[in-house]
């Protein structure tokens, strides 16, 4: 016959052992969770380094862009409003520099462009002030 004492003590090392277990599993979500949280962030910042955007502003109040980085898409950004966007691939370093109006670009506007790579929109490193 076991004794009382005996089966108190299986009951508390079963009590402890799914105690801790659920102790893992608690500190375990909130690992797992920083650390895909963490990765995305990387992959986003992975995904938008080393884009350049050289950019030009002509005389008739065009900009012509020239990226580093294929892009799928653009945004034109003027003194940090939104001043156009631009569709379509454009591929890195291409001759052919896509054309967008600036209507009314004025000197010492500060023009600054963002591009698409994927679906993450990439802030270009260069920015330049209107002539």
């Amino acid at each position: 016959m076991i004794s009382k004492k005996a089966q108190g003590e299986i009951i508390t090392t079963v009590l402890i052992i799914l105690v801790v277990l659920a102790a893992v599993v608690i500190v375990w979500q909130v690992v797992n969770g920083t650390i895909r949280k963490g990765s995305d962030a990387i992959t986003a910042q992975t995904t938008c380094m080393g884009l350049t955007i050289d950019i030009v502003v002509n005389g008739t109040n065009y900009i012509n862009i020239r990226p580093s980085k294929d892009i799928g898409g653009y945004k034109i950004y003027r003194n940090g409003a939104q001043l156009g966007t631009g569709g379509g691939n454009i591929s890195s370093f291409s001759t052919g520099s896509s054309n967008v109006s600036a209507g009314n670009v004025s000197s010492g506007d500060i023009i600054t462009v963002a591009g698409k790579i994927g679906n993450q929109w990439c802030e270009g490193a260069n920015s330049v002030v209107a002539h």
